[in-house]
């Protein structure tokens, strides 16, 4: 066109990149990208009119999963600039390189049709398919699908998701803010799905799949990791299954490698057949209503990557989720040793928790503790459910346990079930390993343990509440090899301190099937320590003794029979042991006698 006129509208027929164009004639410079700026043969530049979005096909995409469309695509984001929009029809799009994004507030967007979402496919070894160089990087209703072969094995992707980074050299911690929003869009058979480096990313409705690792989060450099919000995504095969991948690589759902992270959500997702859940600090962050099955590694690890133990994570939250490892009913050696299981429910090995929160958390089938804290202090552990802990323990003796708290003080332990479907004879197990001082260990629960149901090597004796009211009552097994069970009643005394006053212990003394017998001892408080009260005997005898001094019937019994007014039987005792205003048989004759308060020792036969 030798003449075009700037007052006409031109219409381009060209399949998919039709649309009115008008000339421009102060542009002399603009280059030719395809879609919405056409350079004609005389050098004339005709501008696209169009009001919003772009459409990666007006600038050459295919869409037909055989052509390269990386090239127009990148027309397409680079023609948008800044705070464009950038649409994707139906279609898969093939790209061999990286589609890069060098301007702020940049969004990829599509017609959120699930499985017929759009896809953008890249086999190209070590690529990260969409690189985020600049805040406000959204994306919605796409899917990124890799180079994953889900018959190798080991399992190992080369392809990459999306980078996000802002990093120059400069180390400006405005850098840090990467303000993104990833929705409803899918990762698959990526080696890692999203990575963010700096902080305030927003995942939701989002599903990750037969990939190795999802998200990862890094720090930038003198910034905090913060402002993460992961609700009600998906995760599938994260790991792929774990047997498929090659020795020693870590695979997560979520994973923080920054000590400083605080200030995280992660709220109402899901995960199956995948290896571990969450890794990373949980300072003032949430970890809620979360549902993990058949888990092959561990549900949440709390940890501090760069190896300080002395700072530590408060104001935390990990409520209401499930992390269930494998099951298999007919477990054994061989089942076991062929089945992934999930390590910990909950594990803080290193960190120092404190003024937390984990409660209401369902954890089943784990190979290891239900939940495991290194030094946790003023936390409250309340009203979780833990079923079959120490999954292995009847196959090699492990020594695991429900809760486990090594070392910390304050600590509410309370209300917490602990059930094993572990056989009696499995090796030293415990409902609840308590090793924080000053802490409170009250109405838990729990049987076929093999060891004592609470290991407590700190008891609380200091805890200041109201005097003279009964507070506690704790239940244990008392001594494995008597096989007796008991439990401890305290209240608190002048000075509110907590006291124990009382302990009933039942004394198994037969567990055949059938033929159950055991005895019951009560013991009370007397000058400091516990003393034999009386016991009643499964052959019908009530046997009183030893508070010396201040009993009616010193070292004596009482029959069943007496019960019924037939006699009394009183064992003999030596005359000088008998306190004032005693009745007593004298072991030197024999004869029933009575030392009346004086001292004075009256024969009645």
């Amino acid at each position: 066109m030798a003449d075009p006129d700037p007052d006409f509208t031109y219409f381009v027929k060209d399949g998919k990149q039709d649309g009115p164009f008008v000339y421009d004639p102060a542009d002399t410079a603009s280059a030719d990208n395809g879609g919405t700026v056409l350079v004609s043969a005389s050098g004339a530049r005709f501008k696209r009119l169009y009001d919003g979005s772009l459409n990666v096909k007006w600038f050459g995409a295919k869409g037909d999963g055989v052509s390269d469309d990386g090239p127009a695509i990148q027309r397409a984001i680079d023609a948008g600039g800044a705070r464009s929009n950038i649409y994707f029809p139906q279609g898969t799009y093939r790209i061999t390189q990286s589609l890069v994004i060098s301007q702020p507030e940049v969004t990829f967007y599509s017609d959120f049709k699930s499985e017929y979402t759009p896809r953008l496919v890249c086999t190209t070894a070590n690529v990260w398919m969409i690189r985020a160089k600049h805040y406000a990087f959204c994306m919605k209703g796409l899917q990124l699908e890799g180079d994953g072969n889900l018959s190798q094995n080991p399992y190992v992707p080369t392809v990459n998701g999306i980078l996000y980074d802002r990093s120059d050299g400069s180390g400006q911690e405005t850098l840090s803010n990467l303000d993104g929003d990833i929705q409803f869009c899918g990762f698959f058979k990526l080696n890692e799905c999203v990575r963010n480096v700096g902080r305030n990313v927003f995942f939701n409705y989002n599903i990750f799949s037969n990939s190795v690792k999802a998200v990862i989060i890094d720090p930038y450099p003198n910034a905090e990791c913060r402002g993460y919000r992961f609700v009600q995504n998906r995760f599938h095969s994260m790991g792929k299954d774990l047997s498929q991948l090659a020795p020693g690589v870590e695979s997560w759902c979520i994973e923080i490698t920054s000590a400083r992270a605080y200030g995280n959500q992660i709220i109402g997702n899901m995960a199956d057949f995948c290896k571990g859940f969450f890794k990373g600090p949980v300072d003032r962050s949430t970890i809620n209503d979360n549902q993990a099955y058949n888990s092959f590694g561990d549900g949440v690890r709390i940890v501090n990557l760069d190896g300080t133990t002395s700072l530590f994570q408060q104001g935390y939250e990990i409520s209401n989720n499930i992390f269930v490892g494998a099951q298999n009913l007919g477990w054994n050696k061989t089942t076991s040793d062929s089945t992934q299981q999930m390590n910990y429910g909950i594990v803080a090995e290193a960190p120092v928790l404190q003024n937390g929160f984990v409660t209401n958390n369902f954890i089943t089938f784990c190979n290891k503790d239900g939940m495991y804290f290194n030094n946790l202090s003023a936390g409250v552990v309340q009203d979780n459910y833990i079923l079959s802990p120490n999954k292995r323990a009847d196959i090699d003796g492990s020594l695991y346990a429900g809760i486990r708290i090594v070392t910390g003080s304050q600590n509410l332990v309370s209300g917490n079930m602990i059930r094993s479907t572990v056989p009696n004879g499995a090796a030293h197990k415990n409902g609840i390993y308590n090793g924080s001082s000053g802490s409170k260990l009250i109405g838990n629960f729990g049987f076929n343990q093999s060891g004592d149901f609470v290991a407590n090597l700190a008891p609380d004796t200091t805890d200041v509440v109201e005097p003279g009211v009964p507070k506690y009552a704790e239940t244990y097994k008392r001594d494995k090899a008597a096989a007796t069970f008991g439990m401890k009643m305290y209240t608190h005394n002048a000075s509110s301190q907590k006291t124990l006053y009382a302990e009933v212990v039942a004394m198994q003394m037969s567990s055949s099937a059938g033929a159950e017998k055991a005895d019951l001892q009560f013991n009370s408080m007397s000058n400091g320590s516990l003393k034999p009260l009386m016991r009643a005997s499964w052959q019908g005898a009530l046997s009183v003794g030893d508070r010396t001094g201040k009993e009616t019937l010193q070292n004596g019994y009482v029959n069943a029979k007496a019960l019924n007014g037939e006699y009394v039987s009183l064992l003999p005792s030596v005359e000088a042991s008998i306190p004032n205003g005693s009745l007593f048989v004298d072991a030197t004759d024999s004869k029933l006698k009575f030392k009346d308060a004086s001292g004075a020792v009256i024969p009645l036969s």
